[in-house]
């Protein structure tokens, strides 16, 4: 913000605004585009998300600023269908220990990629640690989407 002429005084207010925006989207995301499931939704909101942190690097501006809002919206929307896609998929007996497996990860994965996005923007400025996070999704989804995508199995 500092970058773009916004006094520090309103970091707060606009991280509060973020977070109410991703907890409005987590609500409601049962209402908005409620033939998007499963994987499909992780893959668009991971697309969403690559887009808007490119947009955000490249165009450093209000606009760049608000774009950065998506990644609470992304998380917010997604995190509750993932929940439910899990409550289908499992049975009552492992549920917790999948979810609690699935947080973790998410937690295990952050703590070192959160760390390279900050020697990143420290060194190179927040423009190109937005940029290197985008990469770093786009190359992680991309594997993701290698790794876990239907086989088509061929008949004799």
């Amino acid at each position: 913000t500092a970058m773009l002429g916004i006094p520090e005084a309103y970091n707060g207010w606009i991280m509060a605004a973020v977070m109410i925006f991703g907890g409005m989207s987590g609500h409601f995301s049962h209402h908005l585009f409620p033939r998007l499931q499963g994987r499909d939704v992780l893959y668009a909101m991971l697309g969403l998300l690559i887009v808007a942190l490119l947009a955000g690097g490249l165009l450093q501006s209000v606009a760049g600023l608000v774009l950065l809002t998506v990644e609470a919206f992304a998380y917010g929307f997604a995190a509750p269908r993932v929940q439910e896609a899990l409550n289908q998929m499992a049975d009552s007996g492992r549920r917790a220990t999948i979810l609690s497996a699935a947080n973790l990860t998410t937690s295990i994965g952050f703590i070192p990629f959160s760390q390279m996005v900050g020697l990143m923007t420290d060194h190179y400025g927040i423009a190109d640690g937005l940029l290197f996070h985008a990469g770093v999704l786009t190359v992680l989804t991309a594997a993701v989407y290698v790794l876990t995508r239907p086989r088509v199995v061929a008949v004799d």
